[in-house]
Formats: C-alpha cells, structure tokens, sequence
C-alpha cells in the first residue's frame, strides 16, 4: 500500500476508449479516507478536476469505463443531460433518469470512507497525483474494488431479478441496465 501524498506512479487503471481513442481515464481506489467533506466541497467549487464516487454501487472497472463512453458519447452528439462530462458520467452509471438520485446513489457521500476517483485525459497521472495529495486516504490496487462493492444494494437499486443473474453476472446486468435507461 502507499499512501496519496507519494510521488511515485499510483496503483491505478488506465485506459483508452474505442470510440474516443483521444480522450484516456484513469480510476483509482482510496481506503482509508478521513476528508469527504473537504473533497465534496472541492468538487462543488470546480478545484478538482475529477469524477468522485462512492464504491458500494460499482461492481468493476469496466462498468466505469462503459458510464464514461456513454457521457462522451453524448456529449459528442449534444445529447447531454447534465452540463459536464463528470457529471454525466455520474448520471451515465444510474439505471433511473432522475439526476439528484443519481448523484446521491453514485457520487461519493458525506459516509463514505473509500473513494473511486475518475481523471480524464491524464495519462501520466499529473492530475491524478494533485488529486491523490489532497486526499487523506491510502490509494490501493483497483483488483480490491470488489471489496466495497454492496450487491445488495445494486440489485436492489437497479431491480436485477434472479432470472436475470441466472443467464449472466451482475456485471452483465448492470451494464444492460446502464445501457437501457435512457430508454425508458
């Protein structure tokens, strides 16, 4: 483990989108963590640039990367529902089209002692690293992600039955319902 303030690279996935091969995230997990009030105010006052999410709703990584394509995507086609690509990534994650309950399922709470931070467009962690230093946490390896995750809850917020989980994972059905909710 290390801790935030370390300047060395941090334990963290960093990726490429397909369909936006110019834009990279980068997720990373902090434990540990003593100031979500502080951050949630740094958010508000646009002094960090990143997305800041309560991990008990996430059940991977590639569910991250599925709610990020789908805030550029319609960003990209004018279709946004929120005003900036991190709160449409927030928004992008929820399976109802209710905005506030997106953000008090899925962004990070006054509670929450673990974070998921989101940074685009930082690929040698530059942003990431500031982010990290303002955090009072421990940044660990995203592989203990699974660790937070509260499947309770996710199935129940988003209404996954048990014949849905008998034909796939609840990744699988997360990210059907991730997919389908501006369908509704």
């Amino acid at each position: 483990m290390m801790t935030a303030a370390e300047d060395v690279s941090l334990p963290s996935l960093t990726f490429q989108l397909e369909l936006f091969p110019e834009t990279s995230g980068t997720i990373a997990l902090f434990e540990d963590v003593m100031n979500v009030t502080d951050l949630k105010a740094m958010l508000i006052n646009k002094e960090l640039d990143a997305v800041m999410l309560s991990p008990k709703m996430l059940v991977s990584p590639f569910q991250i990367m599925v709610a990020v394509n789908k805030a550029l995507h319609v960003h990209a086609t004018g279709h946004a529902i929120t005003r900036t690509v991190n709160s449409e990534i927030i928004y992008s994650l929820s399976p109802s089209t209710n905005i506030s309950e997106s953000f008090k399922v899925f962004a990070m709470g006054s509670t929450d002692t673990s974070v998921v931070v989101i940074v685009l467009d930082d690929p040698d962690q530059t942003k990431l690293k500031c982010i990290a230093a303002k955090i009072e946490g421990v940044c660990v390896p995203l592989a203990q992600l699974s660790t937070h995750t509260d499947e309770i809850m996710i199935k129940k917020k988003y209404s996954i039955s048990k014949a849905e989980l008998s034909v796939g994972s609840l990744e699988d059905a997360v990210i059907c319902k991730m997919a389908s909710s501006d369908l509704s």
